[in-house]
């Protein structure tokens, strides 16, 4: 009947799909484990000092970081706590987007 169609219809698409999500999870997988990206090289150091946005903070904790470990450092990349101008900063960026 066309409900019995129907519902096997449904059951294996599901089915189906959730096989598809499984096998490019694995693929996804296979691909990140065979290539080096940007997230194999990453660094989180918190609990830093607070620094005045007008310092050469990433090029001082870049330093830093080479005489710990006695890598290289490719860059460094600060995210900075604005939340106290946040409002000035939003208008900032808005007004340098607009100029593009």
């Amino acid at each position: 009947t066309k409900v019995g169609f129907t519902y096997w219809v449904y059951v294996l698409s599901f089915a189906a799909a959730l096989f598809h999500s499984i096998r490019q999870l694995r693929c996804f997988q296979a691909v990140d484990h065979e290539n080096k990206t940007m997230m194999d090289f990453a660094m989180i150091v918190d609990n830093l000092p607070t620094q005045s946005g007008d310092s050469r903070a990433e090029e001082d904790i870049q330093r830093a970081i080479q005489d710990a470990t006695g890598q290289q450092v490719i860059g460094v990349s600060i995210a900075w706590d604005f939340s106290d101008n946040q409002e000035i900063v939003e208008n900032a960026v808005k007004r340098e987007l607009r100029h593009q």
